[in-house]
């Protein structure tokens, strides 16, 4: 095991602060800031941690069931197909950290937009065409 990887494993308490409830972080010190690991937990779902000596790799998927067209804001659940965009976060100890985030395209259930098939868009996690999270 690499130094960085036995390093990520012994903050992974760190890493997943954002699990504890509000209602327990009140009163507390440091109640303000609640690090997380993913730019977005809210959106967001971590499904595997990578670490190398130079980098970690999350690989995360969005939690909605639904996307709303960027065109006509119509709702939309029938899925066109998934693809994978490569956003760079936050370096973490002097590490590059990579997010490799799983998205869809859908189908937009408006039949008079112009906007037949549109990728879901994470606003709070990266902009459209964007290479790095917006944090």
């Amino acid at each position: 095991m690499s130094y960085l990887a036995a390093l990520l494993a012994i903050s992974i308490r760190y890493w997943y602060a954002f699990l504890v409830p509000e209602e327990e972080m009140e009163g507390h010190q440091h109640a303000m800031a609640k690090p997380t690991l993913l730019p977005d937990p809210t959106c967001l779902h971590l499904k595997l941690l990578d670490a190398s000596d130079t980098a970690i790799t999350a690989v995360v998927t969005t939690t909605s069931e639904e996307a709303e067209c960027p065109l006509c804001h119509g709702r939309s659940a029938r899925i066109h197909s998934r693809y994978t965009r490569a956003v760079a976060d936050l370096p973490w100890m002097g590490c590059a950290v990579h997010l490799e985030l799983h998205v869809r395209r859908f189908f937009c259930s408006n039949p008079e937009c112009e906007c037949q098939i549109f990728t879901e868009r994470l606003p709070t996690v990266v902009a459209p065409y964007a290479r790095r999270t917006t944090r």
